[in-house]
């Protein structure tokens, strides 16, 4: 069984298998079954993205901020590809196919803490697959727990939500040369949901995430969003209990998006968020 909890996850369309890596394991998902591949990957990285020019999935960053390593898994080995490029954060990737482009933004970091808690980044970076490039800062606040994917239908890296010292419920494009913000309406603002991008039906899906609460367990959400590019729309599937932080992914072979893991409401007579390690798919038509 995979451990608890959840960590990044793409799709890797050569071997079609869906990628999960946690607590330094990769683990596959072949839609039936998780198997654990190896267990020396780099450190529980939440910002993968796969690289379809190079069959490759990239890895970069770390769950617990104090990591700005970038790495490759081939399928059989991860490989450390480079050691400089954004400072040591967890943060959020996307990969644009049109330009073959890994495109990073913000994220929050432990190593350089700010007078308050972590330094929260609004930085803009892209990988060609051998270097980091800083691009133009002019864009969104700077945030961590946001979500990002690639609307390959449109050409654009979509950015929705994410924290610092508010919430936020904002939709923005990246064209690869500035940011755009799209559009105010949609979800409630929130951090650490889950979204993928549907090739098949041309929509982002977001479910859950969390958003500030009393002092406790995280608030957790269940609702599930499609954005088509010109609008959000709330879905009404019937899906998974609320949670944040879990790892989803579009499986293009199979057509539908896997979401595993992440962190729930409390068990019963519980003061912290449970940990949850189900599997659910969600097919759009």
């Amino acid at each position: 069984m995979v451990r608890p909890g959840a960590g990044g996850m793409v799709y890797d369309i050569s071997r079609k298998r869906a990628i999960l890596l946690t607590n330094r394991t990769t683990w596959e998902w072949d839609g039936q079954s998780w198997v654990e591949l190896d267990d020396m990957g780099p450190a529980g990285s939440v910002a993968l993205i796969f690289d379809t020019s190079r069959s490759r999935t990239i890895s970069f960053g770390s769950k617990d901020k104090q990591v700005d390593e970038t790495w490759a898994w081939d399928g059989q080995e991860w490989t450390q590809l480079a050691d400089t490029g954004p400072g040591p954060r967890a943060t959020t990737m996307a990969y644009d196919i049109a330009r073959d482009r890994v495109v990073l933004f913000g994220g929050e970091s432990l190593v350089t803490p700010g007078p308050t808690g972590p330094t929260i980044y609004a930085d803009t970076w892209e990988w060609n697959g051998e270097e980091w490039t800083q691009e133009e800062d002019q864009g969104p606040a700077a945030r961590s727990g946001h979500g990002m994917i690639y609307d390959a239908a449109r050409k654009q890296t979509i950015l929705f939500g994410g924290t610092a010292k508010e919430t936020f419920g904002d939709t923005w494009a990246w064209d690869g040369q500035r940011w755009k913000l799209l559009i105010g309406f949609g979800p409630a603002a929130r951090y650490w949901h889950a979204m993928a991008y549907d090739d098949n039906a041309k929509q982002t899906i977001l479910f859950g995430g969390s958003y500030p609460g009393m002092a406790g367990p995280r608030p957790v959400l269940e609702d599930t969003w499609s954005w088509d590019g010109k609008s959000w729309i709330q879905r009404q599937d019937m899906g998974p209990p609320a949670r944040f932080g879990a790892g989803i992914a579009y499986d293009s072979d199979r057509t539908t998006t896997v979401l595993f893991g992440g962190r729930g409401a409390p068990d019963t007579g519980q003061t912290q968020n449970s940990t949850l390690h189900d599997t659910w798919e969600l097919s759009v038509s």
